[in-house]
This record gives C-alpha cells, sequence and structure tokens, in this order.
C-alpha cells in the first residue's frame, strides 16, 4: 500500500510518465520487480484495442498527412 501512495504522489507532483515514475519510486523504496518478457505487441499478457471514440497517434498523423497532401494538389 505504501508503494502505490508514493506512486501516486509522485505522479500528481512531479511526472505524468507512469513508466519512469514507477522505476524512480521502485528504486528508492527497495522495490524488487520483474519485467514481462517481450513487449506489449508480442505478449500473451496484453490486448490493444483501439478507443471508440480517439483516435490513434498513428491515425492522427495519416488524417494530418491526407489533409496537407490534399491541400497541395490543390494548389497545382
Amino acid at each position: 500500500m505504501r508503494f502505490s501512495e508514493l506512486w501516486w504522489q509522485e505522479l500528481q507532483r512531479h511526472s505524468k510518465r507512469d513508466q519512469l515514475s514507477f522505476a524512480y519510486v521502485a528504486r528508492n523504496e527497495q522495490l524488487e520487480y520483474a519485467l514481462l518478457p517481450g513487449t506489449i505487441r508480442n505478449n500473451d499478457h496484453f490486448e490493444i484495442h483501439a478507443h471508440k471514440h480517439k483516435k490513434t497517434p498513428a491515425q492522427k498523423l495519416l488524417k494530418s498527412l491526407k489533409k496537407t497532401f490534399s491541400k497541395q494538389q490543390n494548389l497545382t
């Protein structure tokens, strides 16, 4: 419980990056933890689902590129 409270305090005061603040607080508290094998994209413990109402960063980039390309086409 102490770790969770300290981690939350760290997020609220200093950082919005939970992965970085986790490691920082874990080290300060001498908490032992292990990493899951692989990556989030090739691990049986995770499934990736797109948000229903939000576009992924890749979708936003693609939309922006299409819009820019379309404007350039109209200028010629």
